[in-house]
């Protein structure tokens, strides 16, 4: 567990603005799901955050984990969803095996990872927890349609993505989306990836 991370985004949650809390669902994730012949899914959301993807993913009849490195954010989770699996980890900790999911999912987690081997370590355990079929789902701000007004955001180019996915899963699609967050919208990727056919 890297602790200076932890604390990190335990100070984050706790001092987060109630206007940019988020309390939706991720839209394209939903309709991403429902074009699935399959049904109902083991899905590993990855950087769980506040838990509204998670609640909503199991309100559908999904067999859930979420995961943060955030103890104090999976506490409030549990505590508003007794229900679901939230686990605190640390993904990118190589000793951590959650078992095997049909869906690895996150949302802004490969935005915030600066380095580009914490990028390539992401996927790595995105890989390792994908079964044979599974695909993996990334959301992540672009800088190709950045927002000017605002250059602190964090942003990831296609090089970037590409960098960090192809050398452990294949990107089967990604496409320009508009991730909704308190008062605007991010322009960003959805990209899908899936196990490397040998």
């Amino acid at each position: 567990m890297d602790k200076p991370l932890q604390q990190f985004w335990n100070q984050q949650w706790q001092q987060m603005s109630a206007a940019w809390m988020h309390h939706v669902h991720d839209a394209d994730l939903e309709a991403w799901l429902s074009s699935q012949p399959q049904r109902f899914l083991r899905v590993l959301e990855i950087g769980c955050g506040q838990g509204y993807n998670a609640a909503w993913l199991e309100s559908q009849g999904h067999d859930v984990v979420a995961v943060d490195i955030s103890d104090y954010i999976i506490q409030q989770c549990r505590a508003s969803w007794p229900n679901i699996d939230f686990r605190h980890a640390d993904i990118l900790d190589p000793g951590v095996n959650l078992g095997k999911f049909d869906v690895v999912f996150e949302r802004g987690v490969m935005v915030v990872l600066n380095r580009s081997q914490d990028r390539s370590a992401l996927v790595a355990a995105a890989a390792q927890h994908l079964a044979p079929h599974g695909r993996y789902i990334s959301v992540v701000d672009c800088t190709e349609q950045r927002r000017r007004d605002d250059p602190k955001l964090s942003h990831r180019s296609l090089a970037d993505i590409a960098d960090a996915v192809q050398p452990h899963l294949d990107i089967e699609s990604i496409r320009s989306v508009q991730m909704p967050v308190p008062g605007h919208n991010i322009p960003a990727w959805f990209m899908v990836a899936a196990h490397k056919l040998i």
